[in-house]
């Protein structure tokens, strides 16, 4: 049985790669409305919120202290955590 904070874990680890699709989606269409319209273009949606490309400065990366290694899911060839790690962690785990 898994404690709350683990299943919340698990389904956001399951939506990873949505999200990560997400936002490489987002990165190209912002890369092509700059090719398109070149930067400081601006314009508005059909509820009046209005955009405008911008170029960044520059972002700090955010390291992480903490983070979660995971063994393969169905269909994938290899995860974070190997097999035998997790076996050694005390896991039935299939091959």
């Amino acid at each position: 049985m898994l404690t709350p904070n683990q299943a919340k874990l698990v389904l956001l680890d399951r939506r990873k790669e949505e999200v990560k699709q997400f936002f490489e989606e987002y990165k190209a269409a912002i890369e092509a409305l700059v090719a398109e319209h070149g930067p400081n273009h601006a314009f508005q949606d059909d509820q009046g919120v209005v955009y405008q490309l911008v170029e960044l400065d520059g972002k700090w990366v955010n390291f992480e202290r903490f983070g979660v290694e995971r063994t393969r899911r169905a269909g994938e060839a290899r995860g974070s955590l190997s097999i035998k790690k997790a076996k050694e962690l005390g896991f039935n785990v299939k091959e």
